[in-house]
Protein backbone atom coordinates (compact mmCIF):
# COMPACT_ATOMS: atom_id res chain seq x y z
CA UNK A 1 0.00 0.00 0.00
CA UNK A 2 1.61 3.32 -1.01
CA UNK A 3 2.46 5.62 1.87
CA UNK A 4 0.53 8.84 2.29
CA UNK A 5 2.26 11.98 1.14
CA UNK A 6 2.93 14.18 4.19
CA UNK A 7 2.87 17.91 3.55
CA UNK A 8 4.47 19.96 6.36
CA UNK A 9 2.34 22.62 8.00
CA UNK A 10 3.57 26.20 7.69
CA UNK A 11 4.63 28.01 10.85
CA UNK A 12 2.29 30.86 11.68
CA UNK A 13 1.83 33.11 14.71
CA UNK A 14 0.01 33.52 16.93
CA UNK A 15 -2.23 30.58 15.88
CA UNK A 16 -1.28 27.63 13.63
CA UNK A 17 -2.85 27.61 10.16
CA UNK A 18 -4.01 24.55 8.23
CA UNK A 19 -2.12 23.75 5.02
CA UNK A 20 -3.63 23.86 1.58
CA UNK A 21 -3.95 20.26 0.36
CA UNK A 22 -1.81 19.18 -2.57
CA UNK A 23 -3.95 18.93 -5.71
CA UNK A 24 -4.08 17.04 -8.98
CA UNK A 25 -5.82 17.38 -12.34
CA UNK A 26 -6.17 14.70 -15.03
CA UNK A 27 -7.09 15.38 -18.65
CA UNK A 28 -8.33 12.41 -20.66
CA UNK A 29 -8.64 11.78 -24.38
CA UNK A 30 -9.76 8.65 -26.19
CA UNK A 31 -11.73 5.54 -25.41
CA UNK A 32 -13.51 4.25 -22.32
CA UNK A 33 -10.41 2.24 -21.45
CA UNK A 34 -8.58 5.55 -21.12
CA UNK A 35 -11.37 6.90 -18.95
CA UNK A 36 -11.00 3.90 -16.66
CA UNK A 37 -7.21 4.33 -16.60
CA UNK A 38 -7.73 7.94 -15.51
CA UNK A 39 -9.97 6.80 -12.67
CA UNK A 40 -7.20 4.45 -11.57
CA UNK A 41 -4.74 7.35 -11.59
CA UNK A 42 -7.13 9.38 -9.45
CA UNK A 43 -7.43 6.54 -6.92
CA UNK A 44 -3.64 6.30 -6.56
CA UNK A 45 -3.17 10.05 -6.17
CA UNK A 46 -6.01 10.43 -3.69
CA UNK A 47 -4.56 7.59 -1.63
CA UNK A 48 -1.38 9.67 -1.45
CA UNK A 49 -3.35 12.63 -0.08
CA UNK A 50 -3.87 14.66 -3.23
CA UNK A 51 -7.23 16.31 -3.88
CA UNK A 52 -8.82 16.90 -7.27
CA UNK A 53 -8.97 20.44 -8.64
CA UNK A 54 -10.82 21.64 -11.74
CA UNK A 55 -8.04 24.04 -12.77
CA UNK A 56 -5.07 22.35 -14.43
CA UNK A 57 -2.89 25.46 -14.26
CA UNK A 58 -3.22 25.57 -10.47
CA UNK A 59 -2.70 21.86 -9.76
CA UNK A 60 0.42 20.44 -8.13
CA UNK A 61 0.27 17.40 -10.43
CA UNK A 62 -1.20 17.43 -13.95
CA UNK A 63 -1.47 14.15 -15.84
CA UNK A 64 -2.43 14.01 -19.51
CA UNK A 65 -3.90 10.61 -20.35
CA UNK A 66 -3.49 10.42 -24.10
CA UNK A 67 -4.84 8.62 -27.17
CA UNK A 68 -3.02 7.75 -30.40
CA UNK A 69 -5.84 6.12 -32.36
CA UNK A 70 -6.33 9.28 -34.44
CA UNK A 71 -4.33 12.42 -35.05
CA UNK A 72 -6.80 14.91 -33.55
CA UNK A 73 -6.43 13.78 -29.90
CA UNK A 74 -2.65 14.00 -30.27
CA UNK A 75 -2.94 17.56 -31.57
CA UNK A 76 -4.98 18.46 -28.49
CA UNK A 77 -2.28 17.04 -26.24
CA UNK A 78 0.41 19.16 -27.89
CA UNK A 79 -1.78 22.26 -27.50
CA UNK A 80 -2.39 21.50 -23.82
CA UNK A 81 1.31 20.96 -23.21
CA UNK A 82 1.96 24.39 -24.71
CA UNK A 83 -0.50 25.98 -22.27
CA UNK A 84 0.97 24.10 -19.33
CA UNK A 85 4.46 25.33 -20.17
CA UNK A 86 3.45 28.82 -19.06
CA UNK A 87 2.06 27.48 -15.78
CA UNK A 88 5.25 25.47 -15.23
CA UNK A 89 7.35 28.59 -15.71
CA UNK A 90 5.36 30.33 -12.98
CA UNK A 91 5.45 27.29 -10.65
CA UNK A 92 8.52 25.13 -11.41
CA UNK A 93 7.55 22.69 -8.66
CA UNK A 94 4.48 21.59 -10.67
CA UNK A 95 4.70 17.99 -11.89
CA UNK A 96 3.53 17.44 -15.46
CA UNK A 97 3.08 13.88 -16.68
CA UNK A 98 2.03 12.34 -19.98
CA UNK A 99 0.42 8.90 -19.74
CA UNK A 100 -1.33 6.41 -22.00
CA UNK A 101 -0.94 5.48 -25.64
CA UNK A 102 0.87 8.59 -26.83
CA UNK A 103 3.37 8.19 -24.01
CA UNK A 104 3.88 4.58 -25.05
CA UNK A 105 4.83 5.31 -28.65
CA UNK A 106 6.14 8.88 -28.64
CA UNK A 107 8.23 9.22 -25.47
CA UNK A 108 11.24 10.58 -27.37
CA UNK A 109 9.20 13.15 -29.29
CA UNK A 110 7.46 14.25 -26.09
CA UNK A 111 10.74 15.01 -24.33
CA UNK A 112 12.14 16.78 -27.38
CA UNK A 113 9.12 19.00 -28.04
CA UNK A 114 8.02 19.49 -24.43
CA UNK A 115 11.06 19.33 -22.14
CA UNK A 116 8.97 20.72 -19.27
CA UNK A 117 7.41 17.25 -18.89
CA UNK A 118 8.58 15.52 -15.70
CA UNK A 119 6.96 12.13 -16.09
CA UNK A 120 6.14 9.78 -18.97
CA UNK A 121 4.07 6.71 -18.05
CA UNK A 122 3.15 3.93 -20.48
CA UNK A 123 -0.10 2.01 -20.66
CA UNK A 124 0.97 -0.77 -18.30
CA UNK A 125 2.53 1.27 -15.50
CA UNK A 126 -0.31 3.25 -13.94
CA UNK A 127 0.18 1.43 -10.64
CA UNK A 128 3.74 2.80 -10.52
CA UNK A 129 2.57 6.42 -10.41
CA UNK A 130 2.78 6.77 -6.57
CA UNK A 131 6.41 5.60 -6.47
CA UNK A 132 7.29 7.73 -9.49
CA UNK A 133 5.79 10.83 -7.88
CA UNK A 134 7.78 10.16 -4.70
CA UNK A 135 10.96 9.90 -6.74
CA UNK A 136 10.22 13.25 -8.37
CA UNK A 137 9.45 14.82 -5.00
CA UNK A 138 12.74 13.35 -3.77
CA UNK A 139 14.76 15.27 -6.32
CA UNK A 140 14.81 13.25 -9.54
CA UNK A 141 14.30 15.47 -12.56
CA UNK A 142 12.65 13.31 -15.21
CA UNK A 143 11.34 9.75 -15.17
CA UNK A 144 10.09 7.42 -17.90
CA UNK A 145 8.05 4.32 -17.10
CA UNK A 146 7.55 2.61 -20.43
CA UNK A 147 7.43 -1.14 -20.92
CA UNK A 148 8.47 -2.70 -24.25
CA UNK A 149 5.57 -4.45 -25.97
CA UNK A 150 6.67 -7.53 -27.88
CA UNK A 151 4.77 -8.39 -31.05
CA UNK A 152 5.38 -8.72 -34.76
CA UNK A 153 7.50 -5.59 -34.91
CA UNK A 154 10.32 -4.38 -32.70
CA UNK A 155 9.46 -2.73 -29.39
CA UNK A 156 8.82 0.96 -29.94
CA UNK A 157 10.15 2.22 -26.63
CA UNK A 158 13.23 1.74 -24.51
CA UNK A 159 12.82 -0.11 -21.23
CA UNK A 160 13.47 2.27 -18.33
CA UNK A 161 11.56 0.96 -15.34
CA UNK A 162 9.94 -2.44 -15.71
CA UNK A 163 10.57 -5.57 -17.69
CA UNK A 164 7.07 -6.47 -18.78
CA UNK A 165 7.77 -8.39 -21.98
CA UNK A 166 4.63 -9.98 -23.35
CA UNK A 167 4.93 -13.33 -25.14
CA UNK A 168 5.27 -12.79 -28.86
CA UNK A 169 3.48 -16.02 -29.73
CA UNK A 170 -0.21 -15.47 -30.34
CA UNK A 171 -2.34 -17.60 -28.04
CA UNK A 172 0.30 -18.01 -25.34
CA UNK A 173 -1.00 -17.97 -21.78
CA UNK A 174 -0.39 -14.52 -20.30
CA UNK A 175 -0.62 -13.59 -16.64
CA UNK A 176 1.04 -10.16 -16.77
CA UNK A 177 -1.81 -7.67 -16.64
CA UNK A 178 -1.86 -4.09 -15.30
CA UNK A 179 -2.31 -3.85 -11.54
CA UNK A 180 -5.62 -2.33 -10.46
CA UNK A 181 -7.18 -0.69 -7.43
CA UNK A 182 -10.73 -1.94 -6.94
CA UNK A 183 -11.60 0.10 -3.84
CA UNK A 184 -13.61 2.90 -5.40
CA UNK A 185 -15.96 5.67 -4.39
CA UNK A 186 -19.53 4.34 -4.69
CA UNK A 187 -21.20 5.44 -7.91
CA UNK A 188 -24.12 4.47 -10.10
CA UNK A 189 -22.15 3.36 -13.19
CA UNK A 190 -18.67 1.90 -13.48
CA UNK A 191 -16.24 0.59 -16.10
CA UNK A 192 -14.49 -2.74 -15.53
CA UNK A 193 -11.68 -3.84 -17.88
CA UNK A 194 -11.75 -7.59 -18.50
CA UNK A 195 -8.90 -7.79 -21.01
CA UNK A 196 -6.05 -5.71 -22.39
CA UNK A 197 -4.33 -5.45 -25.75
CA UNK A 198 -5.22 -6.72 -29.21
CA UNK A 199 -4.03 -9.49 -31.53
CA UNK A 200 -5.85 -8.34 -34.68
CA UNK A 201 -3.23 -6.00 -36.19
CA UNK A 202 -5.59 -4.16 -38.51
CA UNK A 203 -3.45 -2.23 -40.96
CA UNK A 204 -4.70 1.19 -39.81
CA UNK A 205 -4.66 0.61 -36.04
CA UNK A 206 -1.97 1.45 -33.51
CA UNK A 207 -3.59 -0.29 -30.52
CA UNK A 208 -1.43 -3.48 -30.62
CA UNK A 209 1.62 -1.20 -30.48
CA UNK A 210 0.33 0.84 -27.53
CA UNK A 211 -1.52 -1.82 -25.52
CA UNK A 212 0.35 -5.00 -26.47
CA UNK A 213 -0.95 -8.51 -27.03
CA UNK A 214 -4.34 -9.74 -25.86
CA UNK A 215 -4.38 -10.85 -22.23
CA UNK A 216 -7.45 -11.52 -20.12
CA UNK A 217 -8.03 -10.96 -16.42
CA UNK A 218 -8.89 -14.07 -14.39
CA UNK A 219 -12.62 -14.53 -13.94
CA UNK A 220 -12.35 -14.53 -10.14
CA UNK A 221 -10.75 -11.06 -10.19
CA UNK A 222 -13.45 -9.68 -12.47
CA UNK A 223 -16.32 -11.18 -10.48
CA UNK A 224 -14.87 -10.02 -7.15
CA UNK A 225 -14.50 -6.47 -8.44
CA UNK A 226 -18.04 -6.33 -9.81
CA UNK A 227 -19.50 -7.88 -6.64
CA UNK A 228 -17.79 -5.16 -4.62
CA UNK A 229 -19.15 -2.45 -6.91
CA UNK A 230 -22.68 -3.86 -6.65
CA UNK A 231 -22.50 -3.96 -2.84
CA UNK A 232 -21.55 -0.27 -2.88
CA UNK A 233 -24.55 0.69 -5.01
CA UNK A 234 -23.33 0.40 -8.60
CA UNK A 235 -26.29 -0.50 -10.80
CA UNK A 236 -24.61 -0.56 -14.22
CA UNK A 237 -21.22 -1.82 -15.31
CA UNK A 238 -19.54 -1.65 -18.72
CA UNK A 239 -17.06 -4.40 -19.50
CA UNK A 240 -14.07 -3.03 -21.41
CA UNK A 241 -11.65 -4.57 -23.86
CA UNK A 242 -10.04 -3.57 -27.12
CA UNK A 243 -11.85 -6.58 -28.62
CA UNK A 244 -13.96 -7.42 -25.61
CA UNK A 245 -15.59 -10.59 -26.98
CA UNK A 246 -12.13 -12.09 -27.52
CA UNK A 247 -11.99 -12.49 -23.76
CA UNK A 248 -10.81 -15.74 -22.21
CA UNK A 249 -8.76 -17.31 -24.98
CA UNK A 250 -5.44 -17.40 -23.15
CA UNK A 251 -6.24 -17.76 -19.45
CA UNK A 252 -4.23 -19.97 -17.11
CA UNK A 253 -7.55 -21.29 -15.76
CA UNK A 254 -8.50 -22.51 -19.23
CA UNK A 255 -10.63 -20.97 -21.95
CA UNK A 256 -13.61 -19.00 -20.67
CA UNK A 257 -15.93 -17.85 -23.49
CA UNK A 258 -17.14 -14.28 -23.20
CA UNK A 259 -20.74 -15.51 -23.14
CA UNK A 260 -19.92 -17.66 -20.11
CA UNK A 261 -18.43 -14.66 -18.32
CA UNK A 262 -21.60 -12.65 -19.02
CA UNK A 263 -23.69 -15.42 -17.49
CA UNK A 264 -21.66 -15.34 -14.27
CA UNK A 265 -21.87 -11.55 -14.03
CA UNK A 266 -25.61 -11.64 -14.69
CA UNK A 267 -26.04 -13.64 -11.47
CA UNK A 268 -24.42 -10.99 -9.22
CA UNK A 269 -27.03 -9.59 -6.76
CA UNK A 270 -27.76 -5.87 -6.86
CA UNK A 271 -26.47 -5.32 -10.37
CA UNK A 272 -29.14 -4.17 -12.83
CA UNK A 273 -27.39 -3.54 -16.15
CA UNK A 274 -24.43 -5.01 -18.05
CA UNK A 275 -22.90 -3.34 -21.11
CA UNK A 276 -19.73 -4.20 -23.03
CA UNK A 277 -17.53 -2.49 -25.59
CA UNK A 278 -16.16 -2.96 -28.14
CA UNK A 279 -16.78 -6.41 -29.62
CA UNK A 280 -15.08 -7.55 -32.80
CA UNK A 281 -17.25 -8.94 -35.64
CA UNK A 282 -14.99 -11.92 -36.31
CA UNK A 283 -15.46 -13.17 -32.73
CA UNK A 284 -19.20 -12.47 -32.47
CA UNK A 285 -20.47 -16.02 -31.94
CA UNK A 286 -23.95 -17.50 -31.96
CA UNK A 287 -23.35 -18.34 -28.29
CA UNK A 288 -22.87 -14.65 -27.52
CA UNK A 289 -26.02 -13.66 -29.42
CA UNK A 290 -28.00 -16.25 -27.46
CA UNK A 291 -26.58 -14.90 -24.18
CA UNK A 292 -27.62 -11.33 -25.04
CA UNK A 293 -31.13 -12.59 -25.77
CA UNK A 294 -31.35 -14.76 -22.65
CA UNK A 295 -29.68 -12.76 -19.88
CA UNK A 296 -31.95 -10.16 -18.33
CA UNK A 297 -29.24 -7.76 -17.13
CA UNK A 298 -27.36 -7.59 -20.43
CA UNK A 299 -28.49 -4.40 -22.16
CA UNK A 300 -30.07 -4.74 -25.57
CA UNK A 301 -27.46 -2.66 -27.35
CA UNK A 302 -24.43 -3.80 -29.32
CA UNK A 303 -21.72 -1.52 -30.64
CA UNK A 304 -20.26 -3.48 -33.57
CA UNK A 305 -17.48 -1.68 -35.49
CA UNK A 306 -17.87 -2.03 -39.25
CA UNK A 307 -15.14 0.39 -40.47
CA UNK A 308 -16.10 0.08 -44.17
CA UNK A 309 -18.79 -1.60 -46.25
CA UNK A 310 -16.58 -2.96 -49.01
CA UNK A 311 -15.09 -6.47 -49.05
CA UNK A 312 -11.88 -5.52 -50.85
CA UNK A 313 -11.16 -2.78 -48.33
CA UNK A 314 -12.00 -5.05 -45.40
CA UNK A 315 -9.49 -7.57 -46.75
CA UNK A 316 -6.82 -4.90 -47.22
CA UNK A 317 -7.43 -3.74 -43.64
CA UNK A 318 -6.98 -7.33 -42.32
CA UNK A 319 -10.37 -7.14 -40.62
CA UNK A 320 -11.02 -10.86 -40.99
CA UNK A 321 -14.70 -10.74 -41.98
CA UNK A 322 -16.79 -9.92 -45.04
CA UNK A 323 -19.81 -7.69 -45.46
CA UNK A 324 -21.95 -10.82 -45.80
CA UNK A 325 -20.75 -12.12 -42.45
CA UNK A 326 -21.42 -8.74 -40.86
CA UNK A 327 -24.94 -8.65 -42.32
CA UNK A 328 -25.57 -12.14 -40.88
CA UNK A 329 -24.57 -11.04 -37.35
CA UNK A 330 -26.95 -8.09 -37.57
CA UNK A 331 -29.74 -10.34 -38.88
CA UNK A 332 -29.34 -12.81 -36.03
CA UNK A 333 -29.20 -10.06 -33.40
CA UNK A 334 -32.39 -8.43 -34.64
CA UNK A 335 -34.14 -11.77 -35.01
CA UNK A 336 -33.24 -13.08 -31.54
CA UNK A 337 -33.24 -9.79 -29.61
CA UNK A 338 -36.28 -7.76 -30.70
CA UNK A 339 -35.79 -4.02 -30.28
CA UNK A 340 -32.02 -4.25 -29.98
CA UNK A 341 -30.05 -1.11 -30.86
CA UNK A 342 -26.99 -1.55 -33.05
CA UNK A 343 -24.35 1.15 -33.37
CA UNK A 344 -21.02 1.11 -35.18
CA UNK A 345 -17.72 2.77 -36.08
CA UNK A 346 -17.09 3.80 -39.67
CA UNK A 347 -13.84 5.20 -41.05
CA UNK A 348 -13.70 6.77 -44.50
CA UNK A 349 -10.71 7.80 -46.57
CA UNK A 350 -8.54 4.70 -46.16
CA UNK A 351 -5.58 4.78 -48.58
CA UNK A 352 -6.69 3.92 -52.09
CA UNK A 353 -10.41 4.04 -51.28
CA UNK A 354 -12.23 4.48 -54.59
CA UNK A 355 -15.48 6.29 -55.22
CA UNK A 356 -17.17 2.93 -55.78
CA UNK A 357 -15.89 1.58 -52.47
CA UNK A 358 -17.10 4.69 -50.71
CA UNK A 359 -20.55 4.24 -52.28
CA UNK A 360 -20.56 0.60 -51.12
CA UNK A 361 -20.13 1.81 -47.54
CA UNK A 362 -22.98 4.29 -47.92
CA UNK A 363 -25.19 1.55 -49.36
CA UNK A 364 -24.43 -0.74 -46.42
CA UNK A 365 -25.21 2.01 -43.92
CA UNK A 366 -28.52 2.63 -45.68
CA UNK A 367 -29.35 -1.09 -45.73
CA UNK A 368 -28.50 -1.84 -42.09
CA UNK A 369 -29.86 1.41 -40.64
CA UNK A 370 -27.68 1.71 -37.55
CA UNK A 371 -29.27 3.40 -34.57
CA UNK A 372 -26.24 5.67 -34.34
CA UNK A 373 -22.61 5.66 -35.43
CA UNK A 374 -19.21 7.13 -34.65
CA UNK A 375 -17.73 8.32 -37.93
CA UNK A 376 -14.17 9.39 -38.71
CA UNK A 377 -11.79 10.26 -41.50
CA UNK A 378 -8.72 8.02 -41.71
CA UNK A 379 -5.51 9.50 -40.31
CA UNK A 380 -2.14 7.73 -40.71
CA UNK A 381 -0.77 6.25 -37.48
CA UNK A 382 2.96 5.67 -37.03
CA UNK A 383 4.29 2.12 -37.45
CA UNK A 384 1.10 0.86 -39.10
CA UNK A 385 1.05 -0.68 -42.59
CA UNK A 386 -1.57 1.72 -43.91
CA UNK A 387 0.59 4.71 -43.01
CA UNK A 388 3.34 3.42 -45.32
CA UNK A 389 1.10 3.39 -48.40
CA UNK A 390 1.74 5.94 -51.12
CA UNK A 391 -1.89 6.23 -52.23
CA UNK A 392 -3.08 8.40 -49.33
CA UNK A 393 -6.24 10.37 -50.14
CA UNK A 394 -6.21 14.18 -49.99
CA UNK A 395 -7.77 15.57 -46.81
CA UNK A 396 -10.50 17.59 -48.62
CA UNK A 397 -11.74 14.41 -50.34
CA UNK A 398 -11.76 12.50 -47.06
CA UNK A 399 -13.74 15.23 -45.33
CA UNK A 400 -16.23 15.52 -48.21
CA UNK A 401 -16.93 11.79 -48.01
CA UNK A 402 -17.16 11.93 -44.23
CA UNK A 403 -19.66 14.78 -44.34
CA UNK A 404 -21.83 12.85 -46.80
CA UNK A 405 -21.79 9.81 -44.52
CA UNK A 406 -22.63 11.90 -41.45
CA UNK A 407 -25.61 13.45 -43.23
CA UNK A 408 -26.87 9.99 -44.20
CA UNK A 409 -26.49 8.47 -40.75
CA UNK A 410 -28.00 11.50 -39.02
CA UNK A 411 -31.08 11.18 -41.23
CA UNK A 412 -31.41 7.50 -40.36
CA UNK A 413 -30.97 8.16 -36.63
CA UNK A 414 -33.62 10.88 -36.71
CA UNK A 415 -36.03 8.60 -38.57
CA UNK A 416 -35.54 5.76 -36.10
CA UNK A 417 -35.91 8.06 -33.10
CA UNK A 418 -39.13 9.56 -34.49
CA UNK A 419 -40.73 6.11 -34.58
CA UNK A 420 -40.20 5.78 -30.82
CA UNK A 421 -42.35 8.76 -29.80
CA UNK A 422 -45.14 7.54 -27.54
CA UNK A 423 -43.25 4.44 -26.41
CA UNK A 424 -42.58 3.69 -22.75
CA UNK A 425 -38.92 2.97 -22.00
CA UNK A 426 -36.94 2.13 -18.88
CA UNK A 427 -34.48 4.83 -17.83
CA UNK A 428 -31.72 4.56 -15.23
CA UNK A 429 -31.86 8.01 -13.62
CA UNK A 430 -28.42 9.61 -13.28
CA UNK A 431 -29.41 13.02 -11.94
CA UNK A 432 -30.68 16.40 -13.03
CA UNK A 433 -30.23 17.47 -16.64
CA UNK A 434 -27.31 19.88 -17.04
CA UNK A 435 -29.18 21.88 -19.67
CA UNK A 436 -32.48 21.97 -17.80
CA UNK A 437 -32.31 21.30 -14.03
CA UNK A 438 -36.10 21.02 -13.93
CA UNK A 439 -35.75 17.67 -15.72
CA UNK A 440 -34.07 14.41 -14.75
CA UNK A 441 -31.75 12.61 -17.15
CA UNK A 442 -30.61 9.07 -17.81
CA UNK A 443 -30.17 6.36 -20.41
CA UNK A 444 -32.35 3.56 -21.70
CA UNK A 445 -31.11 0.00 -22.01
CA UNK A 446 -30.54 0.73 -25.71
CA UNK A 447 -28.18 3.60 -24.77
CA UNK A 448 -30.50 6.44 -25.67
CA UNK A 449 -30.36 9.56 -23.54
CA UNK A 450 -33.68 10.78 -22.14
CA UNK A 451 -34.44 14.02 -20.30
CA UNK A 452 -37.80 13.84 -18.59
CA UNK A 453 -40.13 15.65 -16.25
CA UNK A 454 -41.74 14.30 -13.09
CA UNK A 455 -45.41 15.25 -12.76
CA UNK A 456 -46.20 17.29 -9.67
CA UNK A 457 -48.31 15.67 -6.98
CA UNK A 458 -46.74 12.22 -7.27
CA UNK A 459 -45.72 10.09 -4.31
CA UNK A 460 -41.99 10.46 -5.06
CA UNK A 461 -39.91 13.59 -5.46
CA UNK A 462 -37.63 13.95 -8.47
CA UNK A 463 -34.53 13.73 -6.26
CA UNK A 464 -35.66 10.41 -4.77
CA UNK A 465 -35.73 8.82 -8.24
CA UNK A 466 -32.00 9.33 -8.85
CA UNK A 467 -30.31 5.95 -9.05
CA UNK A 468 -33.57 4.14 -9.86
CA UNK A 469 -34.85 2.56 -13.06
CA UNK A 470 -38.12 4.26 -13.95
CA UNK A 471 -40.60 4.06 -16.85
CA UNK A 472 -40.63 7.14 -19.06
CA UNK A 473 -43.00 7.90 -21.93
CA UNK A 474 -41.17 9.50 -24.87
CA UNK A 475 -42.72 12.74 -26.14
CA UNK A 476 -40.13 14.38 -28.41
CA UNK A 477 -37.15 13.00 -30.35
CA UNK A 478 -33.90 14.61 -31.40
CA UNK A 479 -30.65 13.44 -32.99
CA UNK A 480 -28.95 12.84 -29.65
CA UNK A 481 -31.89 11.78 -27.48
CA UNK A 482 -35.42 12.30 -26.24
CA UNK A 483 -37.66 14.35 -23.99
CA UNK A 484 -40.29 12.50 -22.02
CA UNK A 485 -42.39 12.33 -18.88
CA UNK A 486 -42.33 9.88 -16.00
CA UNK A 487 -44.96 7.29 -16.81
CA UNK A 488 -45.62 6.32 -13.20
CA UNK A 489 -45.10 8.18 -9.93
CA UNK A 490 -42.92 5.43 -8.50
CA UNK A 491 -40.18 3.23 -9.98
CA UNK A 492 -40.58 -0.41 -10.78
CA UNK A 493 -39.70 -2.70 -7.86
Amino acid sequence: MPEALTIPKPVSEPAPQTTTPATYHILTWGCQMNEEDSEQMSLYLEQMGYQHTKEAANADIVLLNTCSVRAKPEEKVWSELGRLKEAKEQRPEMIIGVCGCMAQVEAKALKQRAPHINLIVGTGNISAIPSLVRRLKGGEQDIEAIEPLSHKSKPLTKITLTALDLPARKGAIVTDIPARKVERTPKLKAHVPIMYGCDKFCTFCIVPYTRGRERSRPTTEILTEIEGLARNGTKEITLLGQTVNSYGKNLAEGRVPFAALLEQIDAIPGLRRIRFTSPYPRDFTDELIAAIARLGKVCKHVHLPLQVGDDDLLKEMHRGYTTAQYYEIVRKLREQVPGIAISTDIMLGYPGETEEQFRNTLAMVEAIRFDFAYMFAYSPRPNTKAAERTDQLPQPLKMARLNELIALQNRITMEINATMIGQEVEVLVEGKSQKDPSKLTGYTRTLRMVNFTVPQGGTRSAESLIGEEVPVRLQESYLTGFIGELAEPTPKP
